[in-house]
C-alpha cells in the first residue's frame, strides 16, 4: 500500500498549505519504523523504508511537492540506523531522494561519531529529531548540554528538536515547566 502512503503523505502537505498557509518543508516516512504502537503505524523494515521513500518520491514529484524526505528516524543505534539507510542508498532511484537522514537521542559521542564517518558519503543532513528523559534540573540540563554536543559536535549533527516544548513541573520531555521556561530551556538556548 506504498502508492496510497504517499498519496496520504501528499495530501497532507498540500491540504496543510491549502487551508492553513503552512509550508511543511520536511517529513519523516515514520517515526521509529521498529515499534509496533496503539495508533495507526506500522512496522517498517530496511526493504520497505527504501519502497516508502520510493512512493513518496514518486507522488511528491508528480504533485510539483518540494518537500523534503528524511529518514530513518530510529533510535540512534548504529547497526539498526545503517540496515535502515543501506537499501535505499543502493538503490539508484532512491539514493536521489531529496532530503536527510533523522534518528532520536540514544547513542553517545562514539556512536554517532561512527554514524558521521559512515555517511558522511552521501553529503546529506543529519537531524537528532526527538529525545526527552532529562530531569527538570541544573543538573538534567547540563546532561542535556552534553548530549546536545555529542551529536553537533561528534555527529556533525545539522539540527537538535527536542521532543516537547512545554509540560508539567516533572516533564523530562519538555523545555519548559507549567509555562515557564525551566533549566533546560536555558541549556537549549
Amino acid at each position: 500500500m506504498y502508492d496510497e502512503y504517499a498519496e496520504q503523505v501528499a495530501a497532507m502537505v498540500i491540504l496543510a498549505q491549502k487551508n492553513w498557509g503552512i509550508n511543511i518543508t520536511d517529513v519523516t516516512i515514520q517515526n521509529e519504523l521498529l515499534f509496533t504502537e496503539f495508533y495507526g503505524s506500522c512496522v517498517y523494515y530496511p526493504e520497505g523504508a527504501c519502497e516508502a521513500v520510493r512512493a513518496l518520491m514518486h507522488k511528491f514529484q508528480m504533485e510539483r511537492i518540494k518537500t523534503q524526505i528524511f529518514m530513518p528516524e530510529d533510535m540512534m543505534v548504529y547497526d539498526r540506523m545503517m540496515a535502515y539507510i543501506k537499501p535505499t542508498m543502493a538503490d539508484p532511484e532512491t539514493s536521489k531522494f531529496p532530503g536527510g537522514f533523522c534518528t532520536h537521542r540514544l547513542g553517545g559521542y562514539d556512536e554517532v561519531r561512527r554514524w558521521y564517518e559512515s555517511t558522511k558519503k552521501y553529503g546529506r543532513e543529519n537531524w537528532m529529531t526527538e529525545t526527552g528523559g532529562h530531569p527538570q534540573t541544573w543538573t538534567g540540563a547540563m546532561n542535556m548540554a552534553g548530549d546536545m554536543y555529542d551529536y553537533l559536535v561528534g555527529g556533525n549533527f545539522n539540527a537538535w528538536i527536542y521532543e516537547r516544548l512545554t509540560g508539567d513541573a516533572g516533564a523530562v520531555s519538555a523545555l519548559f515547566a507549567d509555562g515557564k521556561p525551566a533549566p533546560k530551556y536555558y541549556a537549549a538556548k
